[in-house]
């Protein structure tokens, strides 16, 4: 109501869409490594270390692709109308 009277518009999709937020992709690369390493994770630090050390194997290149895919992944959330894509 607030934002109508004071005519402020708004987007018309997804605020928070997954297919959007690269850092999704990382979180999923490391889960995956945690998961591996979970035989020897018996502490908050272990874990730390577990994580730190995928993301330190984490490769700019990989990084930078996904950002580059931005506006990729714009496109084909507002071509599907906020439904499920690709990514």
């Amino acid at each position: 109501m607030w934002k109508k009277e004071h005519h402020i518009s708004s987007f018309t999709w997804p605020a928070q869409s997954p297919d959007i937020n690269v850092i999704e992709n990382v979180w999923k690369v490391i889960q995956v490594h945690v998961q591996k390493d979970l035989s020897h994770i018996k502490s908050r630090q272990d874990l730390t270390e577990s994580v730190l050390k995928v993301r330190s194997k984490l490769h700019r290149t990989y990084i930078r692709q996904l950002y580059e895919s931005i506006p990729r992944r714009i496109r084909s959330v507002i071509t599907q109308k906020g439904s499920v894509t690709k990514y």
